[in-house]
């Protein structure tokens, strides 16, 4: 079995300490608290330019990506998407709704259609318009992002039918793969997932309890 002794896990409990006080951490948190849509867009401003400047010093041509991101408040979500990597929601009762918004260039009737936005914009070349949304955090809700390996492969109810069955997240986005494997895997896959649940009361201390 498992054990810590009474050094290490105080020397736990004092980096969790030190993570909780961290003022990155505090400054992150209060950001996303207190102006969640001025956070991401400078989030995204920052991560483009860094895609920017690593292509120019590495003299790399149209070099980019996009971009997926999630942040949790106190009591909202909100979402936060360049490119056609997408964000879904599926609420307790099953049901999907796509968070993201693709940004592409016409329907892609004679093969994959451009990005219209994503990271490595040059700055005087085009604006960012990163899509940000907010929703309430509600226990039991799934959240999924997800690569156009899993989109192009799978339509928006087969995903929805993988994410409403009563497993684990972990299964449940190896089960994400598999099917999109299945279909043909034309491209490569990233599948990220989390589910708000309920956090216990005093978990931390609880665990320590149960080493010592």
């Amino acid at each position: 079995m498992p054990y810590l002794t009474e050094w290490e896990a105080k020397a736990v409990e004092k980096w969790q300490h030190s993570l909780q006080q961290n003022p990155v951490v505090s400054f992150i948190k209060k950001k996303i608290s207190e102006y969640p849509e001025e956070f991401l867009n400078e989030l995204c401003f920052q991560m483009n330019r860094a895609v920017c400047d690593y292509g120019q010093e590495n003299k790399i041509n149209s070099m980019g990506t996009t971009a997926a991101i999630l942040a949790f408040g106190e009591d909202q979500v909100y979402s936060c998407n360049l490119g056609d990597s997408r964000i879904y929601r599926v609420s307790p009762e099953g049901q999907i709704h796509q968070l993201s918004l693709d940004h592409v260039l016409g329907g892609g009737r004679f093969g994959k259609p451009p990005l219209t936005q994503y990271l490595g914009i040059p700055e005087e070349s085009m604006g960012l318009e990163p899509t940000i949304t907010a929703q309430e955090a509600v226990i039991g809700t799934r959240y999924l992002i997800c690569s156009d390996g899993i989109t192009d492969m799978l339509t928006d109810s087969e995903i929805a039918a993988v994410l409403a069955r009563e497993v684990p997240v972990a299964e449940t986005a190896e089960l994400l793969v598999e099917q999109a494997l299945q279909k043909g895997g034309r491209d490569n896959i990233t599948v990220i997932l989390c589910e708000l649940a309920e956090q216990e009361q005093n978990w931390f201390r609880k665990l320590l309890s149960y080493f010592l």
